[in-house]
């Protein structure tokens, strides 16, 4: 049975979820996450799209993500995820998967239901005490500061 299309329509919201093969960590230092970071910033360049949050832990991320002009969700995030697995193989010197499957991108449908998003990734990253690691896993987005990214 073929897996759903993804929803494409003007002005989605997606909110972008990943983790790594067998739930392994992604992001073993403070390093890694800045250059997820960085590729997310080039990306915006080459594909453009609205950031309005992201949280990256140490085996998985989220993000809240709104393709504009002729981009997807599927070319954004392919071109975020091919780069960070070229660039997590050159620098740890390994090969094979490092994603666990296909991205999970559910629209979402209302302010509640961004809210809710843009809180709850946060206080996951909390509650699995990630807040001491790698000088606390990345966090950015409405409940935690008021800019657009």
């Amino acid at each position: 049975m073929p897996r759903p299309l993804r929803p494409i329509d003007d002005g989605l919201i997606y909110h972008v979820i990943n983790r790594g093969n067998n739930r392994q960590n992604v992001f073993h230092k403070e390093a890694d996450f800045k250059a997820f970071l960085a590729a997310l910033g080039e990306l915006k360049e080459r594909k453009p799209f609205q950031l309005y949050g992201y949280c990256l832990l140490d085996n998985h991320f989220h993000l809240l993500v709104r393709p504009t002009g002729d981009a997807t969700i599927s070319r954004i995030m392919q071109s975020l995820l091919v780069s960070h697995t070229q660039r997590y193989h050159r620098h740890y010197r390994s090969g094979g998967h490092v994603w666990q499957g296909r991205f999970k991108s559910p629209v979402i449908q209302n302010d509640e239901h961004l809210l809710a998003v843009a809180v709850t990734a946060p206080e996951r990253r909390r509650e699995a005490g990630e807040t001491a690691q790698h000088g606390g896993a990345e966090c950015e987005g409405p409940a935690q500061r008021r800019r657009p990214v």
